[in-house]
């Protein structure tokens, strides 16, 4: 198995480098619009639950800057971070 797959290492070798395909971000396609808006509420870990101050699209992520009680004014790309939308009557005190 060893010799195997030092032959394929030196064919691969040999044929010279191939090109490598075209890498994408992960996420989504790129967002037309925001999400999210002024005065939204949203979770967001690991920070907890806060309002929405400002949202902007840059190329094809979403950024976020959002008021925390506990962190004050973070700013936040949602591509990175998990963010959700909290509905009204929703608390996320007990989370943990």
């Amino acid at each position: 198995m060893v010799a195997r797959l030092r032959r394929m290492r030196e064919q691969r070798e040999r044929s010279g480098p191939s090109p490598q395909p075209a890498r994408r971000p992960a996420g989504p396609p790129a967002l037309a619009e925001p999400r999210f808006m002024a005065g939204d509420t949203v979770f967001c870990m690991p920070w907890g639950t806060g309002e929405v101050r400002s949202s902007k699209v840059a190329g094809d992520r979403e950024l976020l800057v959002v008021h925390f009680a506990d962190h004050g004014d973070l700013e936040i790309d949602t591509a990175v971070s998990a963010v959700r939308m909290v509905s009204a009557g929703e608390t996320r005190d007990d989370e943990g």
